[in-house]
């Protein structure tokens, strides 16, 4: 049965990629819709998820249950079929506001809570400006991310340059593969920070979990708030530019909270109010609305706002001593972390470890003593 159950969980996990069934088909003409008018919201059209797929999913989550076992795989499985279940949830909302912004709040973890709302208010005041860098192309930056993976001998990874538009790079560890779209306006970046975060971040992680065995070889769940937290820390903390980085991820996340109250057109002008060009603010903005049709209402995808909360989560791990060898053992969340062995050839970014330098603190430190092996 375990085998059985498996199997019917990796399904469902393939079917539910939220890449897939939240990448608007009609995004083109909608954008030219929005910026001919002052008062429009786009009306978004996603792929057609096929219903019987969906009731089958259904139906096989329920005959799942939840292990009464005590040991760290019953934990594991148990937050995988956790999460699972939201995905599914998350995955038939779409279309629907409310029921997309409560099931992605609870898939990402994002809490919106008061003291990372003032924190995110002061770093959006950092002085700097976002610029469109016209000499930066979507050439140049694949170009330099396959230059920067051979200093990890991964040269197994590919850069691969697409017509997608709403996102700016995306990774697919599984096949090892970066995806770049040629879209892209490189705003609120610079090389080294993208260098950072991409490969330094996403990128070492997955090398690290290919060494290691069993379970901890793969994606944990609910990993990808400490994934993407890691990633703009090593952007936004320890790379040349990084502070323009930090002051977009606070924007967007405040613009994340403005979403969850007010339409489409009201959280662009909100980007506009930070001084965001306006095809950044554009597609700030359609990522923060993914999910609904009609973005006139009220609502927010919690996946793009993440990000913010996910660093502050781990710039306190960091500074509370927590294991930098054990954050970059694989694709965990900070639940997680502290249980995750270290492989033998674990690789560390040497900015991270000039970072650590210069505050004084070992990369190897004490696990933290809230560890799920002790459920």
């Amino acid at each position: 049965m375990n085998s059985a159950v498996d199997e019917w969980l990796k399904e469902i996990r393939t079917f539910a990629k939220t890449y897939i069934w939240l990448s608007p088909l009609n995004i083109a003409e909608e954008k030219e819709k929005f910026f001919k008018s002052k008062t429009y919201s786009p009306k978004l059209i996603y792929p057609t998820i096929p219903v019987n797929i969906l009731k089958r999913h259904k139906s096989l989550l329920r005959k799942i249950k939840y292990r009464k076992g005590s040991t760290y795989k019953d934990w594991v499985f148990n937050e995988r079929l956790k999460e699972t279940r939201l995905r599914n949830r998350f995955i038939s909302s779409i279309g629907n506001a409310k029921a997309i912004t409560l099931s992605s709040e609870k898939l990402y973890k994002l809490k919106f809570n008061k003291r990372y709302i003032e924190s995110a208010k002061k770093d959006a005041l950092i002085p700097l400006s976002f610029k469109t860098k016209s000499a930066l192309s979507t050439k140049d930056i694949a170009k330099a991310m396959n230059k920067y993976l051979k200093r990890y001998d991964a040269d197994d990874w590919k850069v691969t340059i697409t017509n997608q538009r709403d996102y700016y790079v995306q990774i697919k560890a599984s096949k090892k593969l970066i995806l770049i779209s040629k879209f892209v306006d490189w705003d609120f970046s610079t090389l080294d920070s993208t260098l950072a975060h991409e490969i330094d971040g996403h990128v070492v992680r997955a090398i690290n979990a290919s060494s290691q065995k069993d379970i901890f070889s793969k994606r944990f769940p609910f990993y990808i708030k400490t994934e993407e937290g890691l990633a703009s820390f090593l952007g936004d903390y320890c790379a040349d530019g990084g502070k323009l980085s930090l002051k977009h991820h606070a924007i967007k996340y405040l613009g994340g909270y403005i979403a969850l109250n007010t339409s489409f057109r009201e959280t662009y002008n909100f980007f506009l109010d930070y001084r965001f060009p306006k095809n950044l603010a554009f597609q700030k903005t359609l990522r923060l609305k993914r999910g609904l049709t009609d973005t006139k209402l009220p609502g927010c995808n919690a996946r793009e706002a993440m990000y913010y909360e996910g660093f502050l989560e781990v710039k306190k791990y960091i500074k509370n001593g927590g294991s930098i060898k054990r954050l970059f053992a694989g694709k965990a969340g900070l639940t997680d972390v502290p249980s995750m062995p270290i492989p033998k050839n674990i690789i560390i970014p040497d900015r991270i470890a000039k970072y650590m330098k210069s505050k004084t603190v070992k990369l190897e430190s004490k696990p933290l003593s809230t560890t799920p092996s002790a459920l």
